[in-house]
């Protein structure tokens, strides 16, 4: 009779917090790896979640080279309120360098991202341990 691959208990809780890490971590690159822009910051606002004002985050509204605007999402390039109105900035496509103001600068949280991918891995391999130790009692 064949082992199943998937056990249950309380292990899996690894599982589960391996496969989110995992995908936090893939959603933050992509969306980094992707992004391609070459803008002017014309306006940043602070927007919070009502009614208890407890989640907010900075919109930025830009202006690309052919004059039309657009907010812009920045969350995994900058911190929060590092950009200020007037700022430049530019970002190629495929690549995790950007220009502020004509000054090159590296991804900041790409160590953020790489810990939470390590531990991610981690868990997923805790839980695989975990799992064959279980299937190997019964």
């Amino acid at each position: 009779m064949r082992k199943p691959f998937f056990v249950t208990g309380l292990h899996n809780f690894f599982f589960a917090a391996g496969i989110v890490g995992c995908l936090i971590f893939l959603q933050a690159t992509l969306h980094t790896w992707y992004f391609e822009c070459e803008i002017r910051v014309l306006k940043i606002e602070l927007v919070c979640q009502q009614p208890l004002n407890n989640r907010c985050q900075y919109e930025y509204l830009g202006e690309y080279k052919d004059g039309s605007l657009s907010k812009i999402d920045f969350a995994y390039l900058f911190a929060t309120g590092e950009l200020t109105v007037g700022d430049s900035v530019k970002k190629d496509r495929f690549s995790f360098e950007y220009q502020l103001n004509r000054k090159k600068m590296d991804w900041k949280f790409a160590s953020h991202y790489l810990s939470i991918l390590f531990f991610s891995l981690v868990a997923l391999g805790l839980w695989r341990h975990w799992t064959l130790k279980i299937l190997r009692s019964k």
